[in-house]
């Protein structure tokens, strides 16, 4: 796109709090639904470099009947401006930590790739966004915890993935709804768009890939449940190799690396020596024959010997770690309630294949970066509790009974629920991905 062009986001709903600010943190008190989506526009400075702005739309209905634009923010401007049609619960909501502003955020976030924009018109479209150079989230909770709008559809729907893939999910889902208000540690998953690694121009081998915090299209907390254990492991295999196979080996290498004048000479040298001890030859003639007639075990039959096969214990490969987890939640509130049923859609549907448009093929799901977080020290990293290095999801499973019967609330949310998730890194735990850190953390 160019300069002058737009692009709109889904509509999404949203459901504001209109009560004192207490009431807002706490998730309950009156509250009012609204339907939004948020149109970026591309312009320019005074140096030609590209710039955003963005606008609120509200609508009647999910089906975008009568919009109105109820705020707007300039490039350059970390705040929305509310327009003349905003009404008291619109500004509420488009103060800054507010529902609205949040949820546009992700909209606006999720039209980036429809802009087509290279690497320095990224981060112009990112500062615009309110984020700083490329696209980050937040390593904490939220405090503020209106009820998050189910992020805008589709937008951006990447290179060949249906019309329908959602590539866009709320980035502030967490249980208990009031966890950011305390200092309580939290494990947070954030979903990534999946990237393949590629091969090197050139080069044997393959590219890294970019870094996760770039790939973001969603985040949840939850409370740091029991039981979380890793576990690292590597393949070991018995291996053997005789005298007569090492001596073949050698001259096979000498071949490749020197030519078969160098393989020859190797052989040669390796018979002459051979041929000087009477044990050594026996035993190679008896191989040799035993080979030419089926008969495998001729030396030993024929001498009682058999050839020092050198057993030795080899490393073959490095294995993949997996995580399981299972959280129960229960709601204490409507609120709640909605934002436990975000959270199963954010795991169901974000592990799901993908399909290309013309469903000729199935694009891998989106992937997880999991972190646990020690929220009394900061938003940092827990240095105690072992890494995770980017995981595909392999496993999701909800209980809707997991206290053995049936029970809802009135309009028919369940009491509570068990979620059970299943992970697996893409790639294995290597010695040099611990930082040089004087062992002040666990690492991996």
């Amino acid at each position: 796109m160019a300069a002058g062009q737009s692009e709109t986001s889904n509509i999404a709903p949203v459901k504001v709090r209109t009560g004192n600010a207490q009431q807002r943190r706490s998730g309950k008190g009156p509250s009012t639904q609204k339907y939004i989506a948020t149109k970026v526009t591309e312009g320019t400075d005074a140096k030609g470099n590209p710039t955003f702005t963005k606008e609120i739309v509200r609508y009647d209905d999910a089906k975008g009947s009568n919009p109105v634009v109820i705020g707007a923010q300039k490039t350059g401007e970390t705040k929305i401006t509310p327009t003349a049609n905003a009404n008291a619960s619109d500004k509420v909501g488009m103060a800054e930590g507010g529902p609205l502003a949040k949820t546009s955020g992700q909209q606006m976030e999720s039209t980036r790739d429809s802009f087509g924009l290279d690497a320095p018109a990224k981060d112009n479209f990112n500062k615009d966004n309110n984020k700083s150079g490329q696209a980050t989230t937040s390593d904490a909770p939220q405090e503020s915890s209106p009820a998050s709008a189910g992020a805008a559809g589709g937008g951006g729907a990447g290179d060949a993935a249906s019309g329908n893939t959602r590539m866009s999910f709320p980035k502030d889902l967490k249980y208990p709804i009031d966890i950011g208000t305390t200092k309580q540690d939290v494990i947070k998953f954030d979903m990534l768009k999946y990237e393949p690694k590629k091969g090197q121009a050139g080069q044997v081998g393959f590219t890294l890939k970019s870094d996760t915090d770039t790939r973001i299209i969603g985040s949840c907390f939850l409370p740091i449940p029991s039981g979380i254990q890793d576990a690292s492991t590597v393949t070991f295999n018995d291996d053997s190799m005789n005298a007569i196979q090492a001596a073949a080996a050698e001259a096979a290498i000498a071949t490749l690396s020197k030519g078969i004048g160098a393989g020859a000479e190797s052989a040669v040298s390796s018979v002459k020596a051979a041929a000087g001890d009477p044990e050594t030859r026996k035993a190679i003639e008896a191989t040799f024959a035993g080979a030419a007639v089926g008969a495998e075990n001729l030396l030993a039959r024929t001498t009682g010997n058999i050839l020092n096969p050198n057993l030795e214990l080899l490393f073959k490969a490095p294995t993949l770690r997996t995580f399981n987890f299972t959280f129960k939640m229960s709601a204490r509130n409507s609120d709640e309630a909605d934002e436990i049923i975000r959270i199963l859609r954010f795991f169901k549907q974000g592990s799901r294949p993908q399909r290309s448009q013309s469903n000729l093929y199935l694009k891998s799901p989106h992937t997880f970066k999991i972190k646990y977080l020690h929220r009394a020290a900061g938003t940092d990293e827990h240095q105690y509790i072992g890494k995770v290095k980017e995981c595909a999801c392999t496993n999701v499973a909800v209980n809707y009974t997991p206290d053995g019967q049936y029970a809802t609330y009135t309009d028919g949310k369940l009491v509570s629920y068990a979620l059970t998730l299943g992970f697996k890194e893409l790639e294995p735990v290597f010695n040099d991905d611990y930082e040089n850190d004087n062992d002040a953390s666990i690492g991996f």
